[in-house]
């Protein structure tokens, strides 16, 4: 009777089973079991699952917020309502990310402590409908490594493709390297969360779609977390290098074998990943220029065009003096700054023509596959 007395007043304190996070069955007892405070959480364990599974909550609330608005669109909806329901989900998701990303901030992880994760076993009800359908089986599934083209169809429901294109029994198991590849991620996501709620999407039947600033400290705040983002991307890329073991990875280094990873990164694609970050974080923190040629196409082109010859675009200014945004073309010409020894022309872009000519001539040149994958490793 004492040991069950003793039993029943040490219960609260034991807390649920160990997070389980590599079958459906243990996800969703895992998920549900977790408080929806983070301050509550009582250790690594936890958190790891409390980040896996706000995220798939988030994903589902998505999906399902889509549909319904697809619903709605269809309707012919009223234009303040649209802007007010857009404003409220990119608000929910920001500050749903912002949740994930103050817990991985403060996440470390001591060797042992990673949770194995196999998300091909997470076959969810994502869009609400009471059933589960191919796509939703195979949603978390990891494809085969290989060079996939960009597909941004709707998701298969062919079962076989997913059985030809996906490692549906890919296991892995987290570690500190892989807490920041999603810190990066989660930054990069609330930083365009940010850049969003910065702005307001106007309709009118007279003067049609317009946007104009909002909010500037959201403009502030889009370009410190796009900021913090790379600054995480570069702690990956030296945590990667760094590891020794080769059991159950996620991301791999060019020693490491034993690994679920969509793609390989030898060390020329690491050798990659750190020239863009060399190009990339000086030009985001507006120590050298955006100069791309006149004649060039696309979004650089339109950027180009706003800044007269000998000149390039200072990124730094377009968030600090918001006036800029959007980019009207008589309103960006003050963030145009000479190209001198002081201010010299990013290498990002040349960089960026270099990899696109190489992969027109090698579809399989490590520049090139790299940057066709950029979002696997941010």
């Amino acid at each position: 009777m004492k040991r069950l007395l003793f039993f029943l007043l040490l219960w609260p304190c034991l807390g649920f089973a160990a997070p389980d996070l590599a079958t459906k069955e243990g996800l969703v007892a895992t998920c549900a079991a977790l408080p929806a405070d983070a301050q509550a959480l009582k250790n690594n364990a936890e958190r790891q699952a409390f980040a896996v599974c706000s995220d798939i909550a988030l994903l589902q609330q998505i999906i399902r917020w889509f549909k319904e608005g697809m619903k709605e669109f269809n309707r012919g909806p009223n234009p303040d309502t649209l802007r007010t329901e857009l404003r409220k989900e990119f608000t929910y998701v920001r500050d749903q990310l912002k949740k994930v990303r103050t817990l991985l901030v403060s996440l470390k992880l001591k060797p042992g402590e990673g949770l194995m994760l196999a998300p091909g076993e997470w076959q969810l009800d994502l869009d609400g409908d009471g059933s589960i359908e191919t796509w939703e089986r195979f949603f978390f599934a990891i494809p085969k490594r290989g060079v996939h083209p960009f597909n941004f169809n709707t998701p298969s429901n062919d079962p076989s493709y997913y059985q030809q294109q996906y490692q549906l029994d890919a296991r892995f198991k987290i570690d500190q390297s892989d807490v920041l590849w999603a810190l990066a991620y989660h930054q990069f996501a609330e930083g365009l969360m940010e850049m969003l709620l910065a702005h307001q999407l106007n309709i009118s039947a007279k003067d049609g779609e317009s946007i104009e600033l909002r909010d500037s400290t959201a403009l502030l705040r889009s370009h410190q977390l796009v900021g913090a983002g790379i600054a995480s991307s570069r702690a990956l890329r030296r945590s990667l290098l760094a590891e020794t073991d080769d059991k159950d990875e996620w991301i791999p280094n060019p020693h490491q074998r034993n690994t679920v990873f969509p793609m390989e990164l030898d060390q020329q694609a690491y050798d990659t990943w750190e020239r863009f970050l060399f190009e990339f974080s000086p030009l985001w923190a507006g120590k050298t220029l955006l100069v791309v040629e006149q004649n060039a196409g696309g979004m650089l082109g339109e950027v180009a065009k706003r800044c007269p010859p000998g000149q390039g675009l200072n990124v730094v200014t377009l968030f600090l003096k918001p006036a800029h945004f959007p980019l009207a073309k008589d309103g960006t010409r003050s963030a145009c700054v000479t190209v001198d020894s002081k201010h010299p022309a990013s290498g990002l872009v040349t960089m960026l023509n270099q990899a696109v000519e190489r992969g027109r001539a090698d579809p399989q040149s490590p520049e090139w596959h790299f940057v066709r994958y950029l979002y696997w490793v941010n």
